[in-house]
């Protein structure tokens, strides 16, 4: 029998039922039987069929869908006549739903749903075009529908081992289930092949634990945000290494211009490499043009050993910046802690000890420490900066 290709489900249209000519064109009990054939036909892309080339007799079709023969027949009676023209009698006798494509989803819905499409709204042919691409990209040869003794195999790729991958258009158990007993099977074909099933969706812990126990793997869905991901990662990567390589390009050709450099482009790449790995936060492109810009009034000597001096340089700017980060995490930590005096007042105070030439940083700590023991004798005061600086030398 023909496999099912449809969709789980399908867009009903609200204005279309509503406003549309269906409601005048058909009795209630045709409608309904109507809304029937559309489900069914998007069982099978459109046909309402047993098969390909082989039509619903009227019997088996009302038991399908559990009306009278009669209703049945008048309903495709009508659909057919021409003044309606919603069914269409293709020549082996199965019936062609006119409006099929009117409900599916349009270009414009599919691309806004693209990213977000859950993977069981997707049809078997487009997950497996999804997987034959992700092959593709890989360039690994494959073979679809390969005959075999145990059927035929959805996607069969040679090779030592053979891998077989089983296609399930939905994610029940009962699917799951028959995907298994099958793989199983081509696996008796094709001894210590790998086996996988994809299918949309998840399944519960039990149905993967069946699976494992059966060494049976679980492909990984292919989908196209995860194919986007992977191509912009490698667009940086290739962009890092191209901005690297630039960069390294701008220093050698910055070494070749000053006069008495030993060049030697393997060796200054590596030893350019070795710098940006031990000193990861210096950016050696700028030291370097700082650097050449000094040999210019400072030429170097045939005797000079330029490459210590540029990693004495660039030694020197990460000490320069580790200090400068300590700096700043005890300022931070001063900011945090509670004054003593208020910072108009405290300014003042530092610009006395400014003018005697003292130092802020040993006054201040000095301060902190004074402050409880002239505590009391600062609140009776006048407040003055001059007054507090008084109090707080006076602290033995």
């Amino acid at each position: 029998m023909k496999k099912r290709t449809g969709d789980d489900w399908f867009p009903f249209w609200i204005d279309k039922w509503l406003f549309g000519s269906t409601r005048d064109e058909l009795t209630i009990e045709q409608c309904a039987v109507w809304v029937d054939f559309l489900a069914l036909s998007n069982k099978d892309e459109g046909y309402i069929r047993a098969n390909v080339g082989m039509p619903y007799p009227i019997t088996r079709l009302a038991g399908l869908l559990n009306r009278p023969e009669e209703l049945i027949q008048k309903t495709i009676d009508r659909c057919l006549d021409p003044k309606v023209n919603k069914l269409r009698l293709e020549p082996d006798g199965t019936l062609y739903m006119l409006s099929h494509d009117e409900y599916e989803l349009s270009e414009r819905h599919k691309r806004r749903l693209d990213d977000k499409v859950e993977p069981s709204l997707l049809k078997e042919k487009d997950i497996k075009k999804l997987i034959l691409d992700n092959l593709n990209e890989k360039n690994l040869s494959y073979e679809t529908e390969k005959i075999c003794e145990s059927g035929r195999i959805d996607i069969f790729i040679p090779g030592n081992p053979n891998q077989i991958i089983e296609i399930k258009s939905d994610n029940s158990a009962d699917s799951i289930r028959a995907g298994m007993r099958q793989l199983l099977d081509y696996g008796i074909a094709f001894p210590g092949s790998i086996l996988f099933i994809v299918f949309p969706g998840n399944i519960s812990t039990r149905l993967k634990t069946k699976l494992k126990n059966h060494r049976i793997k679980i492909w990984k869905f292919p989908t196209k945000g995860h194919d986007d991901r992977q191509k912009d990662t490698k667009r940086r990567r290739e962009k890092s290494r191209i901005d690297k390589n630039r960069e390294d390009k701008e220093i050698l050709n910055l070494l070749s211009k000053v006069k008495n450099y030993p060049l030697n482009k393997e060796k200054d790449l590596e030893f350019i490499k070795e710098l940006k790995v031990e000193f990861p936060d210096v950016a050696i492109l700028e030291k370097v043009k700082q650097i050449c810009a000094n040999w210019l009034d400072r030429p170097l000597l045939k005797k000079s050993r330029p490459r210590v001096q540029i990693r004495r340089w660039v030694s020197n700017e990460q000490k320069w910046q580790q200090e400068g980060d300590k700096e700043r995490k005890v300022g931070r930590l001063y900011a945090k802690e509670p004054q003593f005096l208020s910072m108009e007042l405290l300014n003042n105070v530092y610009r006395i000890i400014d003018g005697k030439g003292g130092d802020k940083g040993k006054f201040y700590i000095k301060a902190k420490l004074a402050f409880p023991k002239i505590k009391t004798k600062w609140q009776q005061s006048d407040k003055k900066p001059e007054t507090f600086i008084r109090l707080v030398e006076s602290v033995q």
